[in-house]
């Protein structure tokens, strides 16, 4: 990575003196109903207690992991000045402890009816844009027709938060030296579960979009043959900046069968990809010479696990407002924001995601397999998945 954020005195932290590890506290009741969101994160980005933030290298050691929880304002908007309110290491003279503490804090909010979320964001994100991400992420969600309340969990691995071919580069070897860390949260995940009785409705779901499944798939795979099995009621996998074979059975390329384990860890999973969407096909696409997981699907689809659905959201995803909330936010690019973020701001691909946690790993409520009609037009994949229009 490149260092610290040389732009970060434009971000959130302006003021000389902060509330993080000075006794930052939860957000009340009343702060709650200002849209105010509590947002637990894990990270191996490297810690300067000194100016109280985190950067854009990774941390020093082996599988490294900073924890604790952030207070911030959800926003579609890529533009996040001001948004993020405060946040706070668990114990940072003790890591260990604070990790503990922070997985067992987040997997206990089941205990009050709410569904522990664990987000593993993508390419371009500096510390600040992820917590804020997560935090609209669940507040995008719970406004979903019958949503839980949702408490996000953010992996946020050291991305430079810069959109150049180079930063992409840089990115990319940092989601997979995430892997480690990742792996770790993970298995220290299914520890405090195994420590909590949670309702099977409310176990944790995992959510990772675009380079986030890159990095995901780094750290399955350093999981090795004991994954933490039935840890997620359901994963989704969304518009993948990867190879298409990662859920297929083991072969030549190093990323085959690389997310195969996650139908063991959790009892089902949605492959979302979307066959228009620019920044994989076209972007990444471009970049790597070959088909990418966001646009193709996995493949080849018939060495699919029986839990693991393909589901194609491309007609979904073309769909103009009322379906997509609302219009391009300020400095978001529209192919972007409809054909790459079609999880966090499409009605119809929310409420085909709130149906899959509802089910877990059972048939998913309004899915149906695809129909092709060539003569009609119709060009479906009948091993395909598609959400209810």
């Amino acid at each position: 990575a490149q260092g610290l954020d040389p732009t970060f005195g434009r971000k959130v932290w302006r003021k000389a003196m902060h509330p993080h590890n000075l006794g930052a506290k939860r957000p009340s009741s009343q702060e709650a109903t200002m849209a105010l969101r509590t947002v637990h994160f894990a990270t191996n980005r490297m810690y300067d207690p000194l100016r109280l933030r985190f950067g854009v290298k990774p941390e020093a050691g082996e599988a490294p992991l900073w924890s604790g929880f952030a207070v911030c304002h959800p926003a579609p908007s890529p533009l996040v000045d001001g948004r993020l309110r405060s946040f706070d290491v668990a114990r940072p003279e003790s890591p260990e402890q604070g990790l503990a503490e922070t997985l067992a804090d987040w997997i206990g909010a089941a205990a009050n009816d709410e569904l522990p979320l664990l987000f593993v964001h993508g390419f371009n994100f500096l510390f600040e844009d992820a917590l804020v991400r997560a935090a609209d992420v669940a507040a995008w969600l719970e406004r979903g027709e019958g949503a839980p309340r949702i408490r996000p969990l953010l992996f946020s691995w050291p991305s430079n938060g810069l959109g150049t071919l180079a930063a992409y580069h840089d990115d990319r070897a940092d989601a997979a030296g995430a892997a480690p860390s990742l792996a770790r949260l993970l298995r220290e995940a299914a520890k405090q579960r195994a420590k909590q009785n949670v309702k099977e409705e409310r176990r944790p779901v995992l959510l990772a979009h675009s380079m986030g499944v890159f990095a995901l798939r780094c750290a399955v795979q350093a999981l090795g043959p004991e994954p933490p099995r039935g840890l997620f009621r359901h994963a989704f996998v969304m518009a993948g900046d990867d190879r298409t074979d990662l859920f297929a059975e083991p072969g030549a390329s190093d990323s085959a069968a690389g997310l195969r384990p996650l139908a063991e860890m959790a009892d089902g999973v949605t492959v979302g990809f979307n066959r228009t969407d620019g920044v994989v096909w076209l972007v990444s696409g471009t970049i790597h010479q070959e088909e990418r997981l966001g646009a193709a699907g996995p493949k080849p689809r018939e060495q699919l696990p029986k839990n693991v659905a393909a589901v194609d959201y491309s007609m979904a995803a073309a769909k103009p407002p009322p379906w997509v909330e609302q219009t391009v936010p300020n400095g978001e690019a529209e192919m972007n924001w409809q054909a790459h973020q079609y999880y966090r701001n499409n009605a119809a691909v929310r409420a085909d995601m709130l149906a899959a946690i509802a089910a877990g790993g059972a048939q998913v409520a309004g899915r149906r397999k695809g129909k092709s009609d060539p003569a009609a037009g119709v060009r479906e994949d009948p091993a395909c998945w598609y959400p209810k229009a």
